[in-house]
């Protein structure tokens, strides 16, 4: 489910890519992969992908740990989200975050070795020539929420996006040590 205009169109990177039709601040939520789709597992995953199965080559990406969400059928317009070494959007756990100011135009793009599984066949990317390969569960879950968090951060000191975020949350990501207060 996209939340910011976009356009599919032609892409300089691969066939047709997604593109913003609106100005978007870094840190905004682009899409939220859930609309539509089915949660499978890696096993699952990987024997369709070997089967050169059409819906889960376009459209399955992993969700988390060792699922994978995917269409039963049909293609939306964030199926069109293609590969970047230098992304300019970050995906984490089914949701895509602009990972910078982003305007009319511009493609939008993730880095695949979040959506893929360390055990399937890669591919070279298209502009560097560089293998891309996912990554195992652990790391995409580890990578992703590193870089999340960093993101976020970046965005609250410089207060471009309005974050909602629990004290005890701001006061790890700012990485200071929390006082508990005592139970009573």
């Amino acid at each position: 489910m996209l939340l910011v205009k976009t356009s599919v169109g032609e892409s300089s990177i691969a066939g047709f890519g997604l593109f913003a039709a609106e100005p978007m601040a870094k840190g905004t939520v682009v899409a939220i992969f859930s609309h539509g789709l089915s949660v499978i597992n890696e096993d699952e995953y990987i024997d369709r992908t070997l089967a050169d199965d059409p819906i889960v080559i376009k459209t399955a990406c992993r969700f988390v740990d060792r699922y994978y969400i995917c269409r039963e059928s049909g293609v939306e317009d964030e199926d069109y989200v293609n590969h970047s070494f230098s992304p300019n959007m970050l995906y984490h756990c089914g949701i895509c975050f602009a990972k910078q100011d982003l305007g009319p135009g511009d493609e939008l793009t993730v880095n695949y070795k979040y959506l893929l599984s360390q055990d399937e066949p890669g591919f070279h990317d298209v502009l560097t020539g560089k293998y891309v390969t996912g990554l195992t569960p652990l790391d995409a879950l580890y990578q992703s929420s590193k870089e999340l968090s960093g993101l976020m951060l970046t965005c609250l000191n410089e207060a471009k996006t309005e974050i909602l975020v629990h004290p005890v949350a701001r006061e790890l990501l700012a990485g200071r040590k929390m006082r508990r207060a005592p139970r009573g």
